[in-house]
């Protein structure tokens, strides 16, 4: 009995967890704060190393073209969904940042061991600038 009591609690912590994690992605995505600031802009930049496209488009778009794709949980299922890119045509296109410092556009995650802001290109980050205060 006592094992399938661990089992049970081990079940409704995961789905806590995966639960959490959508309500986590929904605003990281913008959920309630793009339907608030339907003309803030965020970049996004295509992925296709023949393209590479930059561009802005507003933080409900990208909202509404996530959640018509799958929400929350498919990005934690199997990741972001691509846009299709206006430049190539190709489903490549997902979402970036701009760094503050040098101005290049960059996806997220991509300098290993550091925040996920860091820019590939000069190395900046705002959350570790913050952290030190600076």
């Amino acid at each position: 009995m006592e094992e399938n009591a661990k089992k049970t609690l081990l079940i409704v912590v995961a789905i806590a967890c995966i639960a959490a994690a959508g309500v986590i992605t929904y605003k990281t995505m913008g959920g309630s704060t793009a339907s608030s600031q339907p003309t803030s802009k965020i970049w996004v930049k295509c992925n296709n190393p023949k393209c590479g496209y930059e561009y802005q488009i507003t933080a409900k778009e990208y909202t509404d073209f996530m959640m018509s794709h799958g929400g929350p949980r498919q990005f934690i299922m199997s990741g972001a969904v691509p846009m299709k890119c206006p430049k190539c045509n190709e489903d490549s296109v997902f979402k970036a940042m701009k760094c503050e410092k040098c101005g290049k556009v960059f996806f997220p995650g991509t300098v290993e061991g550091k925040p996920e802001d860091t820019c590939p290109s000069c190395g900046y980050s705002p959350s570790a600038a913050a952290a030190k205060g600076t």
